[in-house]
């Protein structure tokens, strides 16, 4: 990579042979074409697989657990973990099935890992849509970032703590945060649990609010992880709960 620059790639055909050109884009030029033309145009720029990024933020945007977020989860975790992918979607489904999930049947498991595999096997042109969210980012080699938690995960934080030790916030490869403690102050408080920040490399975000891929309300961020995310007590913090309003 050059200093400064984001690689695209286009195809070129000359002399009836076909190959792939990479060519260098300012991170300028991109915040310009996300300005004008919206996210899919500034993917398009890069040579990105426009379909599949819409796919990839639409299905985040609609949960992790439903079927689009599972395969954008997927092609996260194959991002961050390689070959190492698989053995992951192995612990998720463990993890499922203590939970109980198994109830829903052996189809529901074969379904989901369709899904899965298929996230983690196509161009989900995660790259591309890092490009275009650390443009945003060009002047903040790192970036503070807040996420609210529920109480019995804030109580098993709590626990590592007296025990000496970190603790681990393990959400998986892709993780939403906020650029705003308030925000997560305000989930955290709803369900009587804490807050934790964090400070992560640009190198890290793959989507952000600030491209157009998440509504401004929550200023939304996601961030790629090896899977788990360490949390020290310096990091957390109890979210006083929301009062409630009088008739």
């Amino acid at each position: 990579m050059r200093e400064g620059l984001v690689a695209a790639r286009k195809t070129v055909t000359r002399l009836g042979v076909t190959y792939e050109q990479t060519y260098w884009v300012k991170p300028a030029e991109l915040r310009a074409i996300v300005k004008t033309s919206g996210y899919k145009a500034a993917v398009a720029k890069l040579g990105g697989n426009v379909r599949n990024a819409t796919r990839r933020v639409a299905g985040w945007v609609e949960s992790p657990t439903e079927p689009g977020g599972l395969m954008t989860l997927a092609a996260a975790t194959k991002m961050a973990l390689g070959d190492d992918a698989e053995a992951r979607w192995a612990e998720k489904n463990e993890a499922l099935a203590r939970t109980g999930a198994e109830d829903a049947g052996p189809e529901v498991f074969d379904r989901m890992s369709d899904l899965w595999h298929q996230g983690a096997n196509e161009d989900g042109a995660l790259t591309e849509l890092a490009q275009v969210s650390q443009a945003f980012y060009e002047d903040e080699p790192e970036v503070e970032l807040y996420r609210g938690i529920g109480e019995f995960q804030a109580t098993q934080m709590e626990a590592a703590f007296s025990s000496g030790d970190d603790a681990v916030l393990d959400a998986g490869c892709l993780v939403s945060f906020s650029e705003s403690p308030d925000i997560a102050r305000g989930f955290a408080a709803n369900d009587n649990g804490a807050v934790i920040s964090i400070r992560v490399p640009r190198e890290s975000i793959i989507m952000s609010h600030r491209a157009g891929m998440f509504g401004d309300e929550e200023r939304e961020v996601a961030v790629l992880t090896k899977g788990a995310v360490r949390v020290s007590r310096s990091q957390f913090a109890r979210a006083s709960p929301t009062p409630l309003l009088d008739d």
